[in-house]
């Protein structure tokens, strides 16, 4: 086990995210109504601010990655994902 203390003042780790939700109600007769919509969230991977600023566990493998060193980029090679849907039904009880 070896440990890294840093002696920048200006590291700083960043997570852009986006959630998006629509929404709509359908009356089917008088006495039965119709909830429903969609979800959708946008997670961008997690990125620092510069060479030597921060880094990344990866628990898989037990290292740290640093953002900038060798082949890892500023958010540590990851790639965004575009599937997260969370779709919503519901039946009131009336």
């Amino acid at each position: 086990m070896s440990r890294y203390v840093s002696t920048s003042l200006t590291a700083a780790e960043r997570q852009h995210r986006m959630f998006y939700y629509g929404q709509d109600t359908w009356q089917v007769t008088p006495k039965l109504t119709v909830n429903y919509g969609l979800r959708w969230e946008v997670y961008f991977p997690e990125y620092v601010n510069g060479k030597d600023q921060g880094g990344f566990a990866n628990l898989e493998q037990g290292v740290d990655r640093c953002g900038w060193r060798g082949r890892h980029w500023l958010n540590g090679n990851e790639q965004n994902d575009w599937h997260y849907f969370a779709p919503r039904f519901g039946l009131p009880i009336v």
